[in-house]
């Protein structure tokens, strides 16, 4: 069985959520192959965009198609330090010569052989003679399309019509978002199929207080307590509850030291949340820090006293299970997604409701019974998600798709897989 995962549009300037996903689906589906090798896997970049050294590192044995883009216009300097209009020429080049690929067969000669291709979800490409699979992580773009650039959106669309016309299977990160995928799109429940993603292994508890104090002293975070929370600076992470939950908090006596950290970067909405820290009362005790690099997400997870993440709307919620791998007690929201991942092991808080949001942070403040149980809780509950089980969960979806097309496929090729 030949499959083709297309990781055309994996490259962007911040690795957030779906870009982990793929990151660690490649990384969990190499360690399968390596003991399997009746598996053939290809990443596909169609538009010669480039892939990422890391992500092949990570594939092992899994291997690179990519499209050869002719040459054909001529480019001006480098694309970051390029006046303006050079660089929009530039990029419109780059455009057109992509579509001279496509117009020659080029994309098409790169799938003709698969068997069953997983597609990019905001970049459908059909592959003439396979089984198709798509995965939704959320359904964002469309619910909070007044927080999303249009063409996100309209992508967006274009791979649920996919979806509910062609895809063999559809693949959802949570129950959540698989009932939002039946009730907002009406896709057909018994194609859609629930795989829970891993934790990266990068997030563990850090037993050094050098490195800890390091990377506090990097981002100007003074050496007294602090809440943390991760997200683009956007209406739907509620950044306004978090700001309001801390300013609560920091009227209280005995938490006058308390600092809030909000680790993210910036996102097209950031404009309507910027007046909410610059206003608040304490905003000399709120560090925005902008994106991060993960070895230092990992040690401000740690040093955190309480991970907060009530946001409005996720179809998963990364950094939730990652602040729990490290050892970090949880308050996130009961709706969504984020009550499903995290059961018993956070505190569970209404994110309409700043006040509770504060009071759930407060519990664990004081609590040290409250707090220790929320850590062996939440450290029991990250084990719970690898990137190898989510990956076997993938290679049966695409034996099953595989299966389908061709009657008489093998069933020896996943014996690993039973």
């Amino acid at each position: 069985m030949r499959i083709g995962i297309d990781v055309t549009r994996l490259a962007e300037k911040y690795r957030t959520g779906v870009q982990n996903y793929y990151y660690g689906l490649v990384a969990g589906l190499a360690s399968w192959i390596e003991e399997d090798n009746s598996v053939d896997c290809w990443l596909v970049d169609r538009l010669g965009l480039g892939v990422d050294q890391d992500l092949l590192e990570l594939g092992g044995q899994i291997k690179l198609r990519q499209a050869v883009i002719p040459h054909i216009l001529p480019k001006f300097a480098d694309r970051t330090s390029s006046p303006k209009p050079l660089g929009l020429w530039n990029r419109a080049a780059r455009k057109i010569e992509r579509m001279v690929a496509v117009q020659r067969g080029t994309v098409k000669r790169l799938l003709e052989d698969f068997d069953v291709f997983h597609v990019w979800t905001w970049d459908v490409e059909v592959a003439p003679h396979a089984r198709h699979v798509i995965t939704f992580h959320d359904l964002i773009p469309i619910l909070f399309a007044h927080l999303t650039p249009v063409g996100f959106t309209r992508a967006t669309q274009t791979g649920l019509q996919f979806a509910r016309r062609h895809a063999d299977s559809i693949i959802v990160d949570s129950h959540f978002t698989k009932e939002e995928l039946i009730r907002v799109a009406e896709l057909p429940a018994e194609r859609i199929i629930v795989i829970y993603p891993g934790v990266r292994q990068i997030f563990h508890p850090l037993g050094d207080p050098d490195r800890l104090n390091g990377v506090r002293a990097k981002y100007g975070i003074y050496d007294r307590s602090y809440l943390l929370t991760v997200g683009f600076l956007d209406p739907r992470k509620n950044v306004q509850g978090h700001v309001r939950a801390f300013e609560k908090l920091a009227k209280e006596k005995e938490l006058r030291d308390l600092q809030l950290v909000m680790v993210g970067p910036e996102s097209p909405a950031t404009s309507q949340v910027l007046a909410e820290i610059v206003s608040a009362k304490v905003r000399d005790r709120i560090h925005v820090t902008g994106y991060v690099p993960d070895d230092d997400l990992v040690a401000l997870m740690n040093g955190a006293q309480v991970f907060v993440y009530c946001s409005v709307y996720e179809g998963f919620g990364f950094p939730v299970l990652e602040a729990m791998a490290c050892g970090t007690p949880v308050v996130t929201s009961i709706t969504t997604s984020l009550g499903e991942i995290s059961q018993d092991a956070a505190i569970l808080v209404d994110p309409a409701n700043h006040e509770e949001i504060a009071i759930g942070i407060a519990r664990l403040l004081t609590d040290d019974a409250l707090r220790e149980t929320m850590q062996v809780r939440g450290l029991a509950r990250a084990k719970q998600f690898t990137w190898r089980k989510c990956a076997q969960e993938h290679l049966r979806v695409y034996q099953e798709c595989y299966r389908s097309g061709n009657g008489d496929a093998s069933a020896s090729a996943f014996h690993l897989l039973k």
